[in-house]
């Protein structure tokens, strides 16, 4: 479907929340998302990982492995914004973080490719970007998306930086798509932006969307999404980010067994 094009205060972009915004005040009222395909393969393609991730085709140790990712700290702390982040995930997951700051982009590009090609069931990166790659520095791109080979071990990746989600350019693939459309690999769900947006609110949003996923996994994302946006105080931010997914999904992370009462002799 097309997207209704709103005017944000650095440029026109596109919003999907526009299409449940039934009171006209900047929020949607429907969890809504987006497959990007041009092809019947591509729409085989997405709906196939889809179905798998949902089905539990490739369940597994990477179902309990999230990637937190920081860019260079340009114009703000990255850093320290992504250490908080692995502050609220539980546990009972183990954290990768890879911290770009006063690492080369070729490095930083290896460490990025090898954890996403091992499996993660969220990869969250905080930072700059441009619609075909993160960061300014550029060490990840759409080439290096469409090249991933981390089969059925799909993440939910959380884009947290600007125009990585402009999907409505006809003349280029952005990187959300990419990821979702990835051959071999990539995500079984992006959230990604469409607009160009302050880090400050940002980085608010994704806080409060890594708590809403799991604090209750078995949540629909799409829901998650709505209630992280409800707290966002930046209409560009809130009406811009964009799941490229099914909102119906629901993260595949373990279930905590249950606790064993302890023996009494």
């Amino acid at each position: 479907m097309p997207t209704r094009i709103i005017e944000t205060a650095a440029l026109k972009t596109a919003s999907d929340d526009w299409f449940s915004d039934f009171l006209g005040n900047g929020f949607a009222t429907l969890a809504t998302g987006r497959l990007p395909v041009r092809t019947t393969t591509d729409a085989a393609n997405v709906v196939g990982k889809i179905t798998g991730y949902e089905s539990g085709a490739s369940a597994g140790p990477w179902s309990s492995q999230v990637l937190l990712i920081g860019d260079e700290n340009s114009g703000y702390d990255y850093t320290g914004a992504t250490n908080l982040v692995g502050q609220i995930v539980p546990a009972t997951l183990g954290v990768t973080k890879i911290l770009a700051d006063g690492q080369s982009s070729a490095r930083v590009e290896q460490q990025i490719v090898a954890a996403m090609n091992s499996g993660q069931v969220l990869v969250n990166f905080l930072g700059h970007g441009s619609v075909e790659q993160w960061s300014l520095a550029g060490f990840f791109s759409d080439t290096d998306a469409t090249g991933l080979t981390n089969g059925g071990n799909l993440p939910f990746v959380v884009s947290m930086d600007c125009l990585s989600g402009f999907f409505q350019d006809v003349y280029t693939t952005s990187l959300a798509e990419s990821l979702l459309l990835a051959p071999d690999g990539g995500a079984v769900a992006v959230w990604a932006s469409s607009g160009f947006t302050s880090a400050d609110p940002q980085v608010t949003m994704d806080r409060a969307l890594v708590v809403q996923v799991f604090a209750n996994p078995g949540r629909p994302i799409g829901n998650s999404i709505l209630k992280a946006k409800a707290g966002t105080v930046d209409p560009d931010v809130r009406r811009t980010w964009i799941l490229f997914g099914d909102p119906a999904m629901r993260l595949r992370v373990p279930t905590p067994a249950p606790a064993q009462a302890a023996a009494v002799h």
